[in-house]
């Protein structure tokens, strides 16, 4: 492998195979499979991973892209093949060239994305921004407000310094998909219970799930709507994994149909028997 690596890199490599593989195919596999991969791969991530992640993927892109690009140069030169057309050249230049203006334009989201990824890490996007509050009571953690990363970290301590917690009240509008998720994750493994007093909405359902038993307080409510994304292809992945999750968690068709058939700047609040009949509620107070 380094061997070829190294003879595309001088320009060694059969003319048609440096073009039309390493040049034409390999670099749209690269950043297409790539940035796809890396839209899965980042649901549910910290902001950290994701930073790391999305920096190591174009670090990949950057290397791969270069290395095709001055290859493909060298083996077009006249020098390499004197009797090759100047049509011929400058045709695998060309695709060459192509290749590398796909990467440029994959870079060109990349600061936004990173910026976005440290706002979150350190709280200073909108959500983080919000109010939020991690206390215990006895045997029951109380989370109040905004799913933000910050308030996940705060869980993580409560959690780990209150080994007998069994009982988690969520009172939250939502926040990051990612932080209800991974809070819904360690409910689970803990064995948990989960209640809410006021109510739990978007996010904060994905936390709420995760309880073994499910408790809906006196006059509380929960709140479901369709996903928010950035473009239709992360709405398209956000929803289908949600989809996913809530499938395997018993929850039926129908519901899963109207939860994203309401709209993401509203809300949907199905009643007691509605939440009974779904699975998602498995005990209700007064």
């Amino acid at each position: 492998m380094l061997k070829f690596i190294s003879k595309q890199w001088r320009g060694d490599a059969p003319f048609w195979l440096s073009v039309l593989v390493i040049s034409l195919l390999l670099p749209w596999i690269v950043i297409l499979g790539g940035l796809s991969w890396l839209g899965d791969f980042t649901i549910g991530q910290t902001p950290s991973n994701s930073m790391l992640t999305a920096a190591l993927l174009f670090a990949l892109i950057a290397a791969v892209s270069v290395w095709q690009l001055i290859g493909t140069w060298r083996a077009t030169a006249k020098t390499k093949a004197p009797s090759r057309s100047w049509f011929t050249r400058w045709t695998g230049r060309a695709v060459a060239l192509s290749s590398l203006a796909l990467a440029l334009f994959a870079f060109a989201g990349l600061p936004g994305n990173m910026a976005s990824y440290y706002a979150e890490a350190t709280d200073a996007d909108w959500i983080g921004q919000q109010e939020h509050s991690v206390t215990v009571d006895g045997d029951t953690i109380v989370i109040t407000g905004f799913m933000s990363w910050g308030l996940h970290d705060e869980f993580v301590a409560a959690l780990r310094d209150n080994p007998g917690v069994t009982n988690v009240v969520l009172d939250s509008p939502g926040g990051h998909y990612a932080v209800g998720l991974r809070l819904g994750d360690m409910i689970r493994a803990g064995n948990l219970d989960t209640s809410t007093t006021s109510m739990c909405g978007s996010a904060c359902i994905f936390a709420f799930m995760g309880g073994s038993h499910r408790t809906l307080g006196e006059g509380a409510k929960l709140g479901f709507h369709a996903m928010a994304g950035n473009t239709q292809v992360a709405l398209d992945r956000l929803q289908a994994h949600a989809a996913n999750l809530l499938q395997g968690a018993g929850v039926p068709e129908e519901f899963i149909t109207r939860i994203f058939a309401t709209p993401a700047d509203d809300v949907w609040y199905p009643t007691v028997r509605e939440l009974r009949q779904a699975n998602v509620i498995t005990d209700v107070e007064g």
